[in-house]
């Protein structure tokens, strides 16, 4: 079991405070004059300052034999944090989330490992904000796609977004990931990974920039997607992972990308 608590100071650099007043750092072009009031407040929302206090509690059961390469065991985590109001004057949120993996042997002791991952996830403001902007941090909010959650989409893809280029973020997330492990070399320094990953992220907070413009919101409902593919982990001389996933669900009609390529730190569900 795991107590924290924290003091974030979130800033960013849009705006250029060095002459006194503050000046706007960026500029959005290649849009009709009439949108650009409708994006300078959701590029605001997303860049939304302040100091968040917070607290959080995390009860973990871990019983896999190998933090990289685990053949056996499991690994539960039910993590709750919580920003309460009046402690704080810009956000206010209880976020919870609950995960589990799973890891058994079929062929041999290390020969062909099965492993079964699943998450879930919601975040809800608490209390009244001062402005009509979201009290819900954007970087808490959840984001799912990419090399932890859904290959073969890129980060933030399967989930909310302005148009189809701009992700929101949502407030609910499910996520499943199934792999079969088999060593690559004699010295199972490196093993290869076939997966299944299936998920989304919906439910985007309704503001007031948003509520006007809910056409422009697409993907805010629950609609898993789904991907297949192959990888290879490698542990030595660093540990790495890399994945080619492919999309089973593609949509075309925006542009989707048929697959794609990830590279990163090599760890276990």
């Amino acid at each position: 079991m795991y107590v924290e608590s924290g003091v974030e100071r979130i800033s960013n650099n849009a705006y250029d405070t060095s002459t006194g007043t503050p000046q706007k750092k960026f500029e959005i072009r290649g849009t009709d004059v009439r949108d650009k009031p409708r994006l300078e407040s959701l590029v605001n929302q997303k860049l939304q300052a302040g100091t968040l206090q917070w607290i959080g509690l995390d009860i973990v059961k871990d019983t896999r034999n190998h933090p990289v390469y685990p053949n056996d065991g499991y690994h539960i985590a039910f993590a709750n944090k919580c920003a309460l109001p009046g402690i704080n004057k810009t956000f206010s949120f209880y976020k919870s989330t609950l995960e589990a993996s799973w890891y058994t042997p079929l062929i041999g002791y290390d020969s062909l490992v099965l492993g079964l991952h699943g998450k879930i996830g919601a975040i809800e403001q608490i209390g009244l904000g001062e402005t009509a902007l979201s009290k819900i941090p954007y970087r808490e909010l959840f984001h799912i796609g990419g090399m932890e959650s859904v290959r073969g989409f890129n980060q933030s893809q399967v989930g909310p977004s302005w148009e189809y280029a701009n992700p929101l973020g949502g407030k609910k997330m499910v996520q499943m990931n199934a792999e079969l492990i088999f060593p690559f070399m004699s010295n199972r320094n490196m093993r290869v990974h076939l997966f299944y990953d299936c998920g989304c992220a919906w439910d985007t907070p309704k503001t007031e920039i948003i509520r006007d413009n809910m056409q422009r919101i697409k993907h805010d409902n629950f609609h898993l997607r789904h991907t297949i593919g192959i990888g290879l982990n490698i542990l030595q001389p660093q540990p790495i992972k890399v994945s080619f996933g492919y999309k089973l669900d593609r949509n075309k009609r925006i542009g989707e990308t048929p697959h794609e390529f990830h590279i990163g730190m090599n760890s276990a569900f």
